[in-house]
């Protein structure tokens, strides 16, 4: 049975930082909406063994002393697969993603107690799937309409997530002590986000339905808006870095008619785990992200950084560098063949103990395509044993991007 914790919109302080053993307290604001604390409502924490919470100072402050800029606000944005291949993947990342926000809050990028970038003191993030459903057309694993709908997610899988459902993002902020515990457990916990969800991917449209709002020059499936003004309203900020973690273990198969995922369609043939290789003029062009992307982002993608953990070589990208995207698609391994030993399905690209993953082209192609409009990228691989560099690389690249001497 799925876990649920209520996160609401709250605004949750940073004068202490618990440490990063899991915890069990639960929180919501005290009104619909309110910004401005945190009430605690079952807080009985403590650590692993059932000792007492372990609490640490984390002080967010220029390096040199200088003032806090206009632009010190990151709006952080988690794109996790929810099919049914990804559960030690998410839990890998869920279990890293409070260190990488202590190091982006904190700007202690070599964890020895002092900042080696100024931190940065606004946080928000939010969590949502590549799950958009399938409409109308009926697949086993797919069994809503929409699906999740590029809707900011707080749900997640953990017994200890207490029940509620409401879908917004966690903010933190500096202004408030007390609540960074709840937050660090909380993006933990939601990041950790299930394996229910439909086995065709479509994270670059779900990122642009989370991110898009009314007035958008796009539009989606049924003649539907973006949640930005509406579900997710509040989450991207205009003045804000925007830095987008994709992972999956699949390709990107964002298409604007779902009858390519029907069985029994006249125009399409073959299995259905090829359908979007097999017509990729049916997809979505990639330039529909990228230019709504930017127009989310007033035009100007240099504030925003993208981190990719796909389907691709561990050798090819060690750590999540700067890929070398022309080299990376060039690789043989990462053509998109049918495996002859079982024809139904694509050759994988790379493997770890517990699954494999198959070639993310449209994917690293959406990252090259954003890196040429000024916008920082990192390329990982999703069979990494070890997320951790990965992180700290993208932790690295965001507070390069924020600090004043950068813009």
């Amino acid at each position: 049975m799925r876990g649920r914790r209520s996160v609401g919109s709250q605004v949750l302080g940073i004068g202490l930082l618990a440490s990063l053993l899991p915890l069990s307290g639960c929180y919501t604001s005290n009104s619909e909406g309110d910004l401005l604390g945190v009430t605690v409502v079952d807080g009985h924490g403590g650590d692993v063994d059932g000792g007492p919470q372990v609490e640490d100072p984390l002080v967010v402050r220029p390096p040199m002393g200088g003032p806090v800029t206009e632009r010190l606000k990151l709006d952080l944005l988690f794109v996790v697969d929810t099919s049914n291949s990804m559960a030690e993947e998410q839990v890998r990342l869920s279990a890293l993603i409070p260190d990488t926000l202590r190091m982006i809050l904190s700007g202690d990028l070599d964890r020895d107690g002092s900042p080696d970038a100024q931190g940065i003191p606004d946080i928000h993030v939010g969590i949502i799937t590549p799950d958009l459903g399938t409409g109308r057309v009926t697949v086993s694993t797919c069994g809503r309409y929409f699906g999740d709908d590029g809707i900011l997610q707080s749900i997640g899988v953990a017994g200890d997530c207490d029940s509620g459902g409401q879908r917004s993002f966690l903010r933190l902020t500096s202004e408030d002590t007390g609540g960074v515990a709840e937050l660090l457990d909380d993006s933990s916990c939601v990041a950790n986000a299930g394996l229910n969800g439909c086995g065709f991917e479509q994270p670059l449209e779900a990122v642009m339905k989370a991110l898009a709002g009314d007035a958008s020059t796009l539009s989606f499936r049924d003649g539907t808006v973006g949640h930005a003004n509406a579900a997710n309203h509040g989450f991207l900020r205009h003045d804000s870095t925007l830095a987008i973690v994709l992972i999956t273990d699949e390709d990107d198969c964002s298409v604007p008619d779902v009858s390519l995922f029907d069985n029994r369609s006249p125009l399409f043939s073959g299995s259905l785990n090829l359908r979007c290789v097999s017509y990729p003029d049916h997809l979505h062009p990639l330039r529909r992200f990228v230019d709504g992307l930017a127009e989310v982002r007033g035009g100007d993608l240099r504030n925003t950084v993208f981190l990719s953990v796909v389907g691709v070589p561990t050798d090819l990208v060690p750590n999540a560098s700067t890929p070398d995207y022309v080299g990376v698609l060039a690789d043989s391994r990462m053509r998109e063949q049918v495996d002859p030993e079982h024809p139904t399905r694509l050759r994988t690209t790379c493997h770890t103990p517990t699954g494999s993953a198959y070639p993310a082209r449209r994917i690293i192609r959406f990252g090259q395509l954003l890196e040429a409009r000024g916008a920082t990228t990192l390329l990982g691989s999703i069979c990494e044993q070890d997320y951790e560099p990965m992180l700290n690389r993208f932790a690295e690249d965001i507070l390069r991007q924020t600090q004043p001497d950068a813009r």
